[in-house]
């Protein structure tokens, strides 16, 4: 009776629980809406998936007389349906505001294999199959299946570190030489080389309609500060104008509701101070939030030929 029970109710509870984990994945969202966040939700298909595929796997020896008799069809059964899964969750995101990943579809497929991996090193029912294997196979399928699930949370891992060392380093709000600013610039038709003698990056912008490099998420106060400071230098014997944009949480991305600056660089080396006061009296009809910075972009406009300088930290004073 109880067995009966036990065949009753965990189904059940596998068929309310798979749909419920997908709906959280599809329309739920964490507090907060930052690069964080977001990675962080993204690292939990890997463990979401692996406890997917073995719930699967379960139910497949519960159900089907050949995935329990012989093993490794369960196992291979389970990681296609739970694959299958990950595929119709990623598809059904089409019905949000969001778009399927492949990307996702991969951390599934590891989270389906590291699982299923871990589980079958312990699994009483491949101890036969083990033991007519080459010997050390059952522990390097563990080992390899841990080390896959780790390799999956590297990212998050990275950007968290990423964020501490961000928030150490203000009032720097860019250090281009720095391993922390990597995950925040984007580089739109530009490409970023490493430090010379002077410190200063250097930077390119290749022909084209916006060219530039943007912080993204920068530490978000500037409120106890006066000034923005940061120096360029320029090889080309010929002055060339840039933009600098910022812009707060508040911002609709309307020209008028950001701080826009045209900095006209000359040659040599030019040092720009610009007053947070006209920052935050930038955007027409309110003031920008100076607690809330979530942006700055430098770019150029039109450019035919590579437009080629050397920039140093941004800094807060």
């Amino acid at each position: 009776m109880l067995n009966q029970r036990h065949k009753l109710i965990v189904p059940l509870l596998f068929y309310f629980a798979v749909p419920l984990f997908i709906f959280a994945m599809l329309f739920m969202r964490l507090p907060g809406d930052s690069m964080l966040w977001r990675e962080f939700q993204n690292a939990g298909h890997t463990p979401l998936f692996g406890i997917i595929a073995l719930a699967t796997l379960y139910m497949l020896r519960t159900y089907i007389p050949v995935a329990r008799d012989r093993p490794l069809y369960g196992y291979l059964m389970s990681a296609v349906v739970s694959l299958g899964i990950g595929v119709l969750s990623e598809y059904g995101q089409l019905l949000t505001d969001r778009d399927p990943s492949s990307y996702d579809v991969m951390r599934d497929l590891i989270g389906i294999v590291a699982g299923l991996g871990v589980y079958a090193g312990v699994d009483p029912q491949m101890k036969l199959l083990w033991s007519n294997l080459r010997r050390g196979l059952r522990s390097a399928t563990v080992i390899l299946s841990c080390f896959l699930f780790a390799a999956s949370l590297f990212p998050l891992v990275r950007l968290a570190t990423a964020s501490i060392q961000r928030n150490e380093a203000f009032p720097v709000i860019i250090d281009f030489e720095a391993g922390w600013s990597k995950p925040f610039l984007q580089l739109q038709h530009a490409s970023l080389i490493a430090a010379t003698e002077n410190q200063l990056s250097q930077l390119v912008f290749k022909p084209a309609r916006y060219p530039g490099v943007s912080m993204v998420e920068p530490c978000p106060d500037w409120s106890a500060y006066a000034s923005l400071t940061f120096v360029i230098h320029s090889s080309q014997s010929h002055p060339f104008q840039l933009v600098l944009r910022i812009h707060d949480k508040l911002h609709n991305q309307e020209h008028a509701d950001r701080f826009n600056r045209s900095l006209m660089i000359i040659p040599g080396e030019n040092h720009f101070r610009i007053p947070l006061a006209e920052i935050r009296n930038a955007p027409v009809g309110r003031e920008m939030d100076m607690t809330q910075i979530t942006g700055l972009t430098l770019f150029a406009v039109d450019t035919v030929l590579p437009v080629d300088f050397y920039i140093g930290p941004f800094r807060l004073e």
